[in-house]
């Protein structure tokens, strides 16, 4: 085990997790996310340690602000001209991941544009 690789310092902290001892998985989480912190392996291992932590709605903010990240990053790397399967295999997640995000993003667009129209109010 490399005790400097992210991936070795996320098992520990769902180990303590799993144990109960959330502080101890705070920071070995903290640790792994200061070394990879664009993975989104930990973020969702984070959520996890802080939800058994007794911190659900950390974990809600945590989630709903990488989620805006992936989302702004996504945006920008379709707008450069990259396929989906390019974007899913930059952001680390499937194809079929990118596609329903995709989705979302142009269900989202089409709202706004709705409610801004006279036949919204109607």
């Amino acid at each position: 085990m490399n005790p400097h690789k992210a991936d070795t310092i996320d098992s520990l902290a769902r180990y303590y997790a799993k144990r109960g001892d959330s502080t101890q998985a705070l920071q070995f989480i903290r640790r792994a996310r200061a070394i990879d912190p664009n993975s989104n392996q930990l973020v969702y291992d984070e959520a996890i340690v802080q939800t058994l932590g007794s911190h659900p709605e950390e974990a809600l903010r945590l989630l709903g602000k990488h989620s805006k990240r992936a989302r702004a990053r996504l945006r920008r790397l379709l707008a450069s001209g990259k396929s989906q399967a390019e974007c899913a295999s930059i952001l680390g997640v499937s194809v079929h991941t990118v596609g329903r995000a995709v989705a979302r993003m142009k269900r989202g667009e089409n709202e706004r544009h709705l409610r801004g129209s006279i036949w919204f109010w109607l």
